[in-house]
């Protein structure tokens, strides 16, 4: 895990509510998804996607798109194009790791960010 990683791991472990945790969140992820509250906003559906998932399983793009690359505000999905540059915006900062599967590319949330939400979530 790189420094960054690890700097954002210890970040988002310090919240406690998703409150906090949108206050917290660091320009420098959140830029990627848009300027300002529209990046803010597209991190946080990216990390609320992240919550009900097994930690030990993985997924594969599909479930990525439907479930992840969700905007919850709106409730409504990501287009294809965000999807995608959400996608490889989690990849980056390790929000999720890619194996190779059977039949493609499969993806897991990193256990730290897992336990984190959930714990963010069942406390909302």
């Amino acid at each position: 895990m790189s420094e960054q990683q690890e700097n954002l791991a210890a970040t988002l472990a310090k919240v406690y509510s998703l409150d906090d945790l949108e206050a917290a969140l660091p320009p420098s992820l959140t830029s990627k998804l848009g300027e300002g509250d529209k990046g803010v906003r597209r991190t946080m559906s990216m990390l609320i996607g992240f919550a009900p998932r097994n930690p030990n399983a993985t997924f594969d793009r599909a479930a990525f798109n439907t479930l992840v690359a969700f905007d919850y505000e709106a409730k409504e999905p990501f287009s294809p194009k965000d999807a995608e540059e959400m996608l490889q915006v989690a990849l980056e900062s390790g929000l999720l790791t890619q194996e190779e599967g059977d039949k493609g590319p499969r993806y897991r949330v990193n256990p730290q960010l897992h336990a984190i939400m959930k714990r963010l979530m069942e406390d909302e």
